[in-house]
């Protein structure tokens, strides 16, 4: 007669197509022998010798994710880089299970499978950031702590997952953590220098305690466990330190357009096109007049931070991404003809990306007609008047003799400070000779004339 059995045994965690077979000693084996799995029967041929192995495939599926990591994630600032250090508990670290030979025999080989093999780092949106190594992983009482590099400098939220390769557990909670680099103190970024990246960084830490996930070491400055006012004065104070403050490589363009508004003393630089713009940094050139203050503008809606050096000011938001609006206030010492903006930079997304200068133009406080430049001159000029409100205006170029030379400017402008050229021509387009020519402004009741000089 015929006996059937069956076998169960362990084989290791795995996922795919695996072979196995089973030998029967001293029996003659038949053809509806063979391995089974999941109700499948696997064959051998008609007649199969004795001793020999029956040999099934059977596609296996590991689906045992480890035991999830402990709600009590926490991150601190590594000692590198964008360095983060998350702790946790992982109930399922440094476990394994053991499988090989059954039946006391010594045929094949033993495998050890660890519960959990690496741990993942997902930041807020779900992104993996990071996978570490369980064998990278240090443990000090029931913490397992991992160091892994963040996508970017600055505050960031983060959960952990435990993996065996194949499954994946549930995630932790959800913790805070800000990466700060470099060695020159305030700098954030590592680059060597204090400028608007790091003030981002500053912002998005400032009012943190210790223990809290946004809290580092690198920005206490004073020691007491949290990070305010004093630290703010003396990040104020740093500000500017390092390598050149300024905008001294080419940056990658941002889609943010600023532009400046005079209105009597006060200028009002705007923004728009923001997209996730934590921060502003810009040198302020005023032509008529000095910078006294400036103020955070009402795009922050209060929450900002600002800090100067010298001509140079910048601004960054305490509550992530700023609003279109107006980004600062610049208070002038007198109603100034124009104000001008450079070496624009704009901390986009933790990235720092440039724009080009722009000027705002003053409306001057009275009627004024300026000294040509240069003086004397070869071939052109330039002229320049100034209109406190519109006006009906001529100016016009005469020799000596009093004969009208050429009309440069004939009808209503509008107010402002205007700049015409003069490419010593007459009306007709012949060149003038050399000499000294007279011109002449009228805006309504205010005429003034000046002299100029050409030398060929």
């Amino acid at each position: 007669r015929t006996d059937k059995f069956s076998v169960t045994f362990a084989v290791a965690p795995t996922s795919g197509t695996v072979t196995f077979g089973v030998a029967v000693v001293g029996e003659n084996m038949t053809k509806d022998d063979g391995v089974r799995e999941a109700g499948n029967n696997y064959t051998l041929a008609t007649g199969a010798a004795s001793n020999m192995v029956a040999w099934g495939t059977v596609n296996m599926t590991d689906d045992v994710p480890p035991a999830n990591v402990g709600k009590d994630l926490s991150i601190v600032d590594g000692d590198a880089g964008k360095q983060l250090v998350a702790s946790f508990t992982s109930s399922d670290h440094g476990r394994f299970e053991t499988y090989g030979p059954a039946f006391g025999t010594t045929v094949g080989n033993t495998v050890t499978v660890y519960k959990v093999t690496e741990y993942k780092v997902y930041d807020a949106a779900g992104t993996l950031v990071a996978t570490v190594p369980a064998t990278q992983a240090t443990v000090t009482g029931s913490k397992v702590s991992i160091t892994f590099e963040a996508p970017s400098y600055g505050a960031g939220n983060y959960t952990v997952k435990a993996s065996d390769g194949i499954n994946v557990s549930e995630g932790s909670n959800v913790a805070g953590g800000a990466a700060i680099g470099g060695t020159v103190p305030g700098d954030a970024n590592g680059d060597g220098k204090v400028n608007v990246q790091d003030l981002a960084v500053f912002a998005q830490t400032y009012g943190a305690t210790a223990g809290s996930g946004n809290y580092t070491k690198s920005f206490d400055f004073d020691n007491n466990g949290s990070i305010g006012l004093a630290d703010y004065a003396r990040f104020a104070k740093l500000f500017g330190t390092g390598a050149a403050l300024g905008k001294t490589e080419q940056l990658p363009a941002t889609s943010a357009k600023l532009s400046v508004e005079v209105k009597g003393n006060l200028a009002y630089v705007r923004a728009n096109g923001l997209t996730n713009v934590q921060g502003f940094q810009f040198d302020i050139a005023v032509d008529g007049g000095e910078v006294v203050k400036v103020q955070d503008g009402a795009a922050f809606k209060g929450n900002s931070l600002s800090v100067a050096s010298g001509n140079t000011y910048a601004v960054a938001s305490t509550a992530g991404a700023v609003e279109n609006g107006v980004i600062a206030v610049i208070e002038l010492s007198a109603k100034a003809k124009s104000v001008k903006l450079s070496d624009i930079i704009v901390v986009e997304a933790s990235a720092a990306k440039g724009a080009d200068e722009v000027m705002g133009v003053g409306i001057p406080s009275e009627f004024a007609l300026d000294q040509n430049y240069p003086n004397p001159f070869n071939p052109t000029t330039a002229i320049r008047f100034s209109l406190p409100e519109n006006a009906n205006v001529k100016l016009q170029i005469f020799d000596m003799t009093g004969r009208l030379v050429k009309t440069l400017v004939a009808g209503q402008v509008e107010a402002g400070v205007h700049t015409m050229t003069w490419n010593a021509t007459d009306n007709a387009g012949a060149p003038v000779a050399s000499g000294v020519y007279l011109y002449r402004i009228q805006a309504g009741n205010f005429v003034k004339v000046n002299k100029m000089t050409l030398l060929k």
